[in-house]
């Protein structure tokens, strides 16, 4: 499970699962590298 990682490795876990889903939005990252999925807010909604 991503949560039972150590306190480090769960920052870093919990960020790019965040990015990876677009829950996230850092500039040159992934907002603007890559366009919106529309999935997503299928998964938000």
């Amino acid at each position: 499970n991503i949560l039972t990682k150590t306190s480090t490795d769960n920052r870093v876990a919990l960020v790019r699962w965040a990015l990876q889903w677009g829950k996230v939005c850092l500039n040159d990252v992934n907002c603007c590298a890559l366009p919106p999925v529309p999935k997503n807010d299928q998964l938000l909604s």
